[in-house]
């Protein structure tokens, strides 16, 4: 069975390559109609042999990274990068894993948010190339970017 959804999208802001911020698109947003197929498979309601939760991750939604633009610093800069990740399944709590940085910062597993201060010795290994993570313990999202620090 075919059926169609209409959806209309809000734009408010949009982020532009090199931004950390969203640039606001002005006071009126953009109204986007998109029509959307759907196709189901399977839409019989009998539920009878379910046991329980074991189906759940059927359920699941991925998680969805939203990686940041490539960074550079100086050696000795503090930083604070806040790495966004979205999870369409609104009760679902994401963490976050980071490898890859330059030496002195850390990644908070359960804000995303990248913070201290880069060693100047990570100037030496510059460029770097973290790999970032969000998980809701049953589907992950990964992405890398650039990291260029200066001595």
């Amino acid at each position: 069975m075919k059926t169609r959804t209409y959806v209309t999208i809000v734009v408010l802001a949009v982020f532009a390559v090199g931004c950390e911020e969203a640039i606001p698109i002005g006071p009126d947003p953009i109204e986007i109609d998109v029509e959307v197929n759907t196709t189901v498979i399977n839409d019989h309601d009998d539920h009878s042999g379910d046991k329980g939760d074991d189906d759940s991750d059927s359920q699941n939604r991925r998680p969805v990274l939203i990686i940041p633009p490539d960074q550079t610093n100086d050696a000795g800069d503090q930083v604070s990068l806040l790495v966004r990740c979205v999870d369409p399944d609104e009760d679902d709590t994401v963490t976050f894993s980071a490898s890859g940085l330059p030496r002195g910062l850390q990644q908070d597993s359960g804000t995303g948010l990248i913070s201290g201060e880069i060693t100047s010795s990570s100037a030496d290994s510059s460029p770097f190339s973290p790999s970032l993570t969000c998980s809701d313990g049953r589907a992950s999202d990964s992405d890398v970017f650039r990291w260029i620090v200066n001595a």
